[in-house]
């Protein structure tokens, strides 16, 4: 999760869809769930931003069998951080048919 957070490497074209200037406070598994705690600019997320930063923290999660992920804003639900988006509907970024 650092190295996704992190962004790519500068001296490439690649890119990912976590927003720029996110910080990664920690992550935390319980069970099958992944709790990652971002910092406070996550306020800041548009509803699209935070679809987009989800599907791919879904995906990399599923390699190591995580199978829901919540996210925390310096330790605050995202309600409690006055943060209301639906989740309900996260599907992996690649179908499987």
């Amino acid at each position: 999760m650092e190295k996704l957070f992190n962004g790519p490497p500068s001296d490439t074209e690649l890119s990912n869809n976590i927003p720029v200037g996110m910080n990664l406070r920690g992550v935390e598994v319980k069970g099958d769930t992944a709790v990652v705690n971002l910092g406070v600019e996550a306020v800041n997320l548009s509803e699209e931003d935070f679809d987009k930063m989800d599907a791919i923290v879904v995906l990399c999660l599923k390699q190591f069998d995580i199978g829901d992920v919540e996210y925390n804003i310096e330790g605050l639900s995202f309600e409690e951080a006055g943060l209301h988006f639906e989740d309900d509907s996260v599907r992996p970024v690649f179908n499987q048919y």
